[in-house]
């Protein structure tokens, strides 16, 4: 690419700042379409489980709710550009992914909600992965421990002390191109967000 631009200054006799500026843009579009990253998160707190009432239907408490606008607001303020979101059919998850996609005003089309992600495995996330659209550089998935907690591990290479608590971001970047070779390598840990406060790692 700088060969191209530097062969087409030599003609024109001349490598102008507008070349430099142009050159400068491809160069950081070229770099950036090399970065993917996942945003792995742990639904918000959820009501207690009840004698009767199914585990897939308990709703988040106040609690939660709060949780997870303020974690979306959080994201929305540090730039994170978040282009789709999936969540498991469970309600929690979905609301979850709503009270977050509206602080980060993401479209509610951008919202995808999956029965793989409710009883989920390492394999199932590999492969919602590898489906993901190759025009998004950037994706949330929000799961249920202890699943979330294994794959975060897993593919980070790395023990998250503590576990995850509810609405605990876990942000990993992969050096890659192309969401089907972003499960074989092992992502860069960026940063760990838990009750709204970024870790050190």
């Amino acid at each position: 690419m700088l060969n191209c631009y530097i062969r087409e200054s030599k003609k024109m006799n001349t490598f102008s700042f507008s070349h430099f500026g142009a050159l400068k843009q491809h160069l950081f579009n070229y770099f950036n379409n090399m970065i993917k990253k996942i945003y792995l998160v742990r639904h918000a707190e959820a009501k207690a489980y009840s004698p009767g009432e199914k585990d897939i239907d308990r709703p988040l408490t106040s609690k939660g709710m709060q949780e997870a606008s303020r974690l979306g607001a959080l994201l929305y303020n540090t730039k994170a550009a978040v282009a789709a979101i999936y969540c498991s059919t469970a309600l929690r998850s979905q609301q979850t992914a709503e009270l977050i996609g509206d602080q980060m005003r993401i479209d509610s089309d951008k919202v995808f909600s999956t029965k793989d992600l409710y009883e989920a495995s390492v394999r199932i996330y590999n492969e919602l992965i590898r489906s993901f659209n190759e025009s998004w550089n950037e994706v949330m998935i929000i799961g249920h421990n202890p699943v979330i907690l294994y794959f975060a591990e897993y593919i980070s290479g790395q023990n998250i002390e503590g576990g995850l608590k509810t609405c605990t971001l876990v942000e990993l970047q992969f050096a890659v191109d192309e969401w089907m070779n972003g499960p074989e390598k092992k992502g860069k840990l960026i940063r760990i967000i838990k009750d709204g406060v970024e870790m050190e790692i």
